[in-house]
This record gives structure tokens, sequence and C-alpha cells, in this order.
């Protein structure tokens, strides 16, 4: 150990930072116990360290045998270690290594924020499969993550508030203040996340403002727009063309052609025969034929 450091408060602690049951502190303390004897190290002590979440400083470990030397550098440690002149460098495979890559505060954050609002997207304009399968992998992915660091429930609690302010934002228009109230919360809950008493577990402030930005273009911009086309009616299909007027471009005997909305169809004309140039209106369709029938200013011979 380095002079200034210490050692021990080894109790065993949960998701939520909570002290667990009395059978996992056993299970910890007997196996901390088990390391202390095979080392030859303070083995009393080890078991305290567990059970009681005592802490010493790196010269009382010294003294009571829970380390065997001080060391003020990496290169100091190396050579007290080193007895044998053989220590080896061994480096993580792929695999390993991209596990360990995936374990971050910030991938998380990420994983978390941007797989529901895919989600929230896939509940407001169902049909898109694709990003709510993204959606639902980065969610189930985040809380793989979030599984192996010190979150604070409290931050998890607000990331889920936030997204639950922007869609009551979505349903319904609060001038602003359901918008405000999700910012707040996205803003919060990333910043109390994680522990911070754990060093480096944190989302970065840069990454926190970026992703509090583009999540409030999507709701806001990208998801009301996709909730009002699905409002706007249909302008297509068979219904849309009855009514609508035409001209006669070949005449209609009682079988002929006619341009309706700048198209050219096969149409039928069930009042007879209609010289090429009469207007004609849509009364029905039959496929790609429509039938029609001569407006009131239109001769019928």
């Amino acid at each position: 150990m380095a002079a200034g450091t210490n050692v021990g408060a080894a109790h065993p602690v949960g998701f939520t930072g909570d002290v667990l049951s009395e059978k996992v502190t056993n299970d910890a303390a007997a196996y901390m116990r088990s390391l202390a004897e095979r080392w030859g190290r303070n083995a009393d002590w080890g078991e305290k360290a567990v059970r009681q979440s005592v802490s010493i400083s790196a010269d009382e470990a010294l003294r009571i045998h829970v380390i065997d030397a001080l060391a003020p550098t990496k290169a100091d440690a190396l050579r007290t270690i080193d007895v044998t002149g053989r220590i080896e460098t061994a480096r993580p495979g792929v695999i390993d290594a991209a596990l360990h890559d995936l374990v971050d505060p910030n991938l998380a954050f990420v994983f978390l924020i941007v797989g529901l609002a895919l989600l929230v997207f896939e509940v407001f304009h169902p049909g898109a499969i694709l990003p709510g399968l993204f959606g639902a992998l980065l969610f189930v992915g985040s809380l793989v993550i979030l599984g192996m660091l010190p979150v604070n429930l409290a931050g998890l609690v607000l990331l889920l508030g936030s997204i639950g302010f922007f869609v009551v934002a979505l349903k319904v228009p609060g001038h602003g203040v359901p918008e405000a109230a999700a910012i707040t919360c996205l803003v919060l809950g990333g910043l109390f996340l994680f522990d911070p008493s754990v060093p480096n577990a944190r989302v970065s402030r840069i990454l926190l403002v970026i992703i509090t930005v583009k999540a409030t273009l999507w709701f806001t911009i990208v998801l009301r727009a996709a909730m009002r086309a699905r409002r706007q009616p249909v302008k297509t299909g068979a219904h849309t063309i009855i009514g609508v007027e035409g001209v006669v471009v070949s005449a209609l005997e009682p079988t002929g052609t006619v341009r309706v909305q700048g198209e050219q169809w096969t149409a039928h004309s069930a009042h007879g025969p209609v010289p090429a140039g009469a207007t004609v209106k849509v009364v029905d369709r039959d496929g790609l034929t429509l039938e029609v029938s001569p407006t009131v200013d239109t001769e019928v011979h």
C-alpha cells in the first residue's frame, strides 16, 4: 500500500447501496478469511473488515500484517513484489476487453435514454418495427450494464420520470411546463445516477448536455411530427376519387377513357354514351374501372 491510503470497509452491498442479508455477509466473511489464511495474512482482521466494515491506514495495515510492505509508487510496489524477477504482463483477450469496455457509466446512460426514446416512438407511431426492436435491445443492455455499476436508485427514478414528463407533454400540451420538468429530471438523473463515492462512476457532463438537447428535440419535434402525421386524414384510396369530376378522353359507348385528377382511367357510363370532351362525375369504382355519370350541363347522346 502507499502511504496515506486505507483498506477495509468490505461489507457487501447491493444494487442500490443497501447492506445485503446476513447469509451473504457470512459467505463473504468466510471467503475473506480463507484468502487471508491462504496468503498468511491477518485473517481475524479480514473477517472484521467484512462484518464490521472496519478500515485502517496503510501504516496500521503493515503493523498488524494485513499487507506485506509500503510502496509510494507503482515501480516500488513492483520491485517489492517481484522477488523472483519474473513479473509478466497479461493482457485480456478480445472478448474480455470488449465486455470490460461495455461496463461504462456513459454507455449505460446513453443506452437507457435512447432505448426508452425509441420504445416511446414505437408506442406513438406503431408499425416501425426496427426502432422498437432496437430500443428494446438498448434498454435491456442498459439494465445489464447498470447491474454491474454502483447505481443510485434516486437517479434512475429521475431518468424514468423525465421520460414520463416528455410523454405527458406529447399527450397534454402544457405551455412548456411538462417539458421543463422533463429536462430538469433528465439533468438531475444523469448527475445522480451513480454513487459519487465511487471513482470514475459518473456520467460525462458534456455527454449529459448533448443527450439532454437531443432528447428534448426528439420528443418535442420528431415525435410530435409523427403524431400529427398519424392524425391527418388519408389522402389516397378508392374513396378519395368518388365524387370527383373528370373529362372524357375517348367517348364512352358506354365504356371509354376519362381523365380524373390528372390520370387516365377506364370508365363506364351507366347513363348511355357520353362524347369526348364532356364532363363527368365519378360515382363508383370497381378496381381500375370508374363508374361515371354525366354532369348536369353535359349533353348525353
